[in-house]
């Protein structure tokens, strides 16, 4: 019998969740050990050009883990477990966090809280119907934006929006419009040797892989979806590691 999943087009879940963990490995990477190196580096001037540059593909893989927190969040058997999965990652990865990047900007603490309160909220937006939905996001946002956590408030607005047109008629292209009013504000960004670059409107290109998902999982194995679960504090740990034994 031929395998049907053959037959499936577009990107799968695992495939997605590869981009995204590749891309933020890239950006953490440079975020860390990359950084460190720019103060030794003998060219500081081009080292922090090349930083700036690294840093870019970073910015699509909040969007894509969040467009995957939502499909989760309406694909599985068990919310309770789901949330509970994301509660522990989010412990294991707060010290590994505060440690590898006290160095940079991140501050407070790491995304996968950000992701906690957006299934939370999610969940208690699929109590309600319309307009409702909106009113219902309004605390999480306030707390996230209160609370420090990488993302934050902004972060907890794309979740939201996933949410709120997820299931629409025509629900990509209200997502198109949902991303360009998020990501609207146009600030330029000088990354080294005057080269200027749109700086808020780089996540729009997580719309292309996210557009390109086909709905579908390759597997349902509790150790790769573990795997992908593990890989954000155990990654972090690393690199703190690396940079100490390193840099120092």
């Amino acid at each position: 019998m031929e395998d049907t999943m053959l037959k499936r087009k577009g990107l799968s879940q695992e495939g997605l969740k590869l981009i995204a963990c590749i891309t933020m490995l890239i950006d953490h990477c440079t975020a860390t050990l990359f950084f460190s190196y720019i103060s030794v580096a003998p060219n500081p001037e081009l080292a922090s050009l090349i930083y700036n540059i690294l840093r870019i593909p970073g910015v699509i893989a909040f969007p894509i883990f969040s467009f995957l927190l939502v499909e989760g969040a309406h694909h599985t058997r068990n919310a309770k477990k789901y949330a509970a999965r994301l509660a522990i990652v989010a412990v294991l990865s707060e010290i590994p966090f505060r440690l590898a990047f006290a160095r940079v900007s991140f501050g407070g603490s790491s995304v996968m809280l950000t992701l906690l309160i957006g299934f939370i909220m999610i969940q208690c937006m699929g109590r309600v119907k319309g307009f409702w939905k909106v009113i219902v996001a309004i605390p999480f946002y306030l707390i996230s934006d209160w609370i420090p956590m990488d993302h934050g408030g902004e972060g907890i607005l794309l979740i939201a929006m996933l949410e709120f047109t997820y299931g629409l008629k025509h629900a990509k292209l209200w997502r198109l419009v949902g991303f360009f009013v998020l990501f609207f504000e146009l600030s330029l960004w000088n990354i080294g040797y005057n080269i200027m670059l749109p700086i808020n409107q780089l996540p729009l290109l997580s719309i292309i892989p996210i557009f390109c998902y086909g709905g579908y999982k390759r597997t349902y194995s509790k150790k790769v979806q573990w795997a992908f679960y593990l890989f954000y504090p155990v990654h972090i740990f690393l690199l703190w590691l690396l940079n100490l034994m390193i840099f120092g």
